[in-house]
């Protein structure tokens, strides 16, 4: 999959948004070459998330996650800044038992040079929102690079 998307932009790869029982399966999915060109000052804007997804019981496996680029700028005010402008996986609200086993998520890039910024950048993020177990195993997550001067964290793997 290859998309650019304009000024203003949250893009979302795959985006799941589950609140019944059952199984969600994400398996065998390339997701490349995405560019936010934005330098928007709200946190809203200009995020960028391979895999989103939002609900339970999620089994995410053996995905090629590549090439996301963007020019996020910084708003604190948001709560944004504990999962950042850009993310390969991201599990957020998510309850149940999750699984992030053997996914590749390498490239991920953020251009912006502002000394504000807030964020963290993060290969596989899973927030605890609600109360949710995660198994995260055997992923390979390499290549992350922010052009940040200070205030800016580069995470692998980060839940909270």
């Amino acid at each position: 999959m290859s998309n650019e998307t304009p000024n203003n932009s949250t893009f979302k790869g795959i985006i799941i948004y589950s609140t019944t029982g059952g199984d969600r399966l994400i398996n065998n999915n390339t997701i490349a070459n995405i560019t936010i060109a934005s330098n928007q000052a709200s946190s809203y804007y200009a995020t960028c998330y391979g895999i989103y997804l939002a609900g339970e019981n999620f089994t995410v496996s053996n995905n090629n996650i590549y090439a996301l680029k963007t020019g996020h700028i910084n708003n604190a005010s948001n709560s944004i800044e504990y999962f950042g402008p850009l993310s390969g996986i991201a599990l957020m609200n998510s309850s149940g038992h999750n699984t992030v086993t053997g996914n590749k998520v390498y490239n991920l890039y953020c251009t912006n040079t502002s000394a504000t910024v807030y964020h963290a950048m993060s290969g596989i993020f899973k927030g605890n929102y609600t109360s949710s177990s995660a198994t995260i195993e055997k992923n390979l997550i390499y290549a992350i690079k922010s052009d940040a001067t200070s205030g800016f964290l580069l995470r692998g793997i980060n839940t909270i």
